[in-house]
């Protein structure tokens, strides 16, 4: 790697091809005196692309929530919901009535004593009369499935109250022990001191076959698990299919203006000093407007030739974009982030699917240490870019009773302040740390040290490849009785054989037989044909 020269692109990846988009020129060492306008100029590409991205465009295209886009379990328990319809659902009160009535449970015992010729206690086993003291039992109570979170969020009142009242949630047994049982789970209640006899549990005043009734109690909870458990893959399935394409879309939106919004920032920048020197002592409002269109037209051609790299940017960000929402998705299921996480998420997201395109899908051939410092470039400006949002979040934080107390514009300058604040820390880290990597002494040791062992080590792996052919050879011409330079002639001779098939060269096939003194019934095609055809001949080997 030249001195003072590290060129900072982008690898990209199209068409099955790699491909690199540089968004830093080349560091030409022209930096002079330390002044922070040349470096920025150097590196404003990235700079500016990252400033628009994370300070602008999230704010515009995404709306995160406390706890990510996709509903998950851990979050409802803790009160937090993804949209009203699951708000609605998790916190909704415990009533008995919403999943099994007076009147639903009086017409079906109706009916079930009409159908059934004998009522068995599905607790005791034993017989039960069809009347008033027999009551249709929950084996699993409506309470305990209302506490169940993932059934009362996922599931309607309806859905709930069909599996409640399934055949395999419900038996009969007598109404003094359904009473008794209430919404205990069968164990509790069990083991529990009967009221009506306390030297007795209730299994042993109720006279329950335990074995009967643990077993029903295990089947109506398998089942419900597992109508529940489908219900959590099919939700989790869909919604995380729904937002990762919704967020891969906005995402390769989001780097798509990025790119497009930066290159016109670069063109306004160049121009404007030009313009506003021209108009000094000479100005003319025709004149300004005209190039001010000048500077449009640049800025669209200048848009116009990157079409390539937006294409890429589109792509890149649809990989973040569903990283973003794979990644939020899971860490929700064990911890609820807040809303500024998710930003600083997303941001992550993007850096690291950029290094990870730079360090595996290469197009330039650089070395295993260029492509670790360029990767650390991508990664260090998106670790700025990541604090910077972090101090605008927290300063607005911070700053929210100062502006309330400011009338009217009192929001609107805590807005600014904070945004203000996190764009400068990420534009004098990112220019810090991309300066440094470039002009560091120590980077460029650990580059050559990282190319050098790697050069060592493939060296040696290729010597070790040759020597362990050469084993190979001898042990093989040694079992043939022949020397090594016969072998490999012979070997020679099976490579232009199989060379020549795989053209349907048969021809050299019978030169070989021949050659070697193997006698053949046939001496060419035509022969073989008829040999075969030939009802009386036989092969002889």
């Amino acid at each position: 790697m030249e001195n003072n020269m590290m060129c900072s692109t982008l690898c990209t990846f199209q068409n099955g091809e790699n491909s690199t988009v540089q968004v830093l020129p080349d560091f030409d060492g022209s930096f002079e005196n330390g002044n922070f306008d040349g470096l920025f100029h150097q590196y404003r590409g990235v700079i500016i692309n990252s400033l628009v991205t994370a300070f602008g465009l999230d704010r515009i295209l995404f709306v995160d929530h406390d706890g990510g886009n996709v509903q998950t379990m851990h979050n409802a328990e803790n009160h937090i919901y993804s949209d009203n319809t699951f708000e609605k659902r998790g916190e909704r009160a415990y009533n008995r009535n919403d999943y099994a009535t007076a009147t639903y449970m009086n017409n079906r015992r109706k009916k079930d004593f009409q159908n059934m010729e004998k009522l068995t206690d599905g607790y005791t086993g034993k017989d039960l009369v069809k009347d008033g003291s027999s009551h249709l039992e929950h084996i699993v109570s409506a309470k305990e499935n209302h506490d169940n979170t993932a059934m009362r969020v996922l599931f309607t009142e309806d859905e709930m109250s069909k599996t409640i009242n399934s055949d395999n949630n419900t038996l009969y047994t007598n109404a003094s022990l359904n009473m008794s049982k209430n919404s205990y789970t069968m164990e509790e209640w069990a083991n529990k001191q009967s009221k009506k006899d306390p030297t007795k549990s209730n299994a042993e005043f109720y006279d329950v076959n335990t074995e009967k009734a643990y077993a029903a109690d295990a089947n109506a909870r398998k089942q419900i698990d597992a109508t529940v458990a489908r219900r959590k893959l099919d939700h989790y399935s869909k919604s995380m299919a729904k937002d990762s394409l919704k967020q891969g879309s906005l995402m390769a939106i989001r780097q798509a203006l990025g790119l497009v919004f930066t290159e016109a920032a670069m063109v306004v920048m160049d121009e404007m000093p030009e313009l506003i020197k021209s108009m000094k002592n000479d100005f003319s409002l025709k004149r300004f407007f005209l190039r001010i269109g000048d500077i449009v037209k640049t800025a669209f051609k200048r848009v116009k030739e990157k079409k390539g790299d937006i294409l890429e940017a589109i792509k890149s960000g649809f990989v973040s974009g569903i990283f973003t929402s794979i990644t939020t998705t899971i860490i929700n299921l064990f911890a609820s982030t807040a809303k500024n996480i998710v930003r600083l998420i997303r941001q992550s997201m993007v850096s690291i699917t950029e290094a990870v395109k730079i360090l595996f899908f290469d197009k330039e051939r650089r070395t295993t240490g260029e492509r670790i410092i360029a990767a650390s470039k991508v990664g260090l400006v998106g670790a700025s870019t990541v604090l910077g949002v972090f101090v605008e979040q927290h300063l607005s934080e911070s700053l929210v009773g100062i502006g309330s107390a400011i009338p009217v514009i009192g929001p609107i300058l805590v807005d600014v302040i904070s945004t203000f604040a996190g764009v400068l820390l990420t534009g004098l880290l990112s220019v810090s740390f991309i300066y440094y990597i470039d002009h560091s002494e120590k980077i460029k040791d650990l580059i050559s040290f990282i190319d050098k062992t790697r050069e060592n080590c493939f060296d040696s792996a290729l010597n070790k490849m040759d020597e362990a052919n050469r084993l190979i050879d001898s042990y093989i011409a040694k079992l043939c009785e022949i020397d090594v330079e016969q072998l490999h002639s012979k070997i020679c001779e099976l490579h232009d054989i199989n060379a020549a098939l795989k053209s349907s060269n048969t021809v050299a096939l019978y030169n070989y037989c021949s050659n070697n003194n193997i006698i053949l019934q046939f001496h060419d095609s035509e022969e073989f044909m008829s040999f075969m055809l030939d009802e009386d001949t036989i092969l002889e080997i």
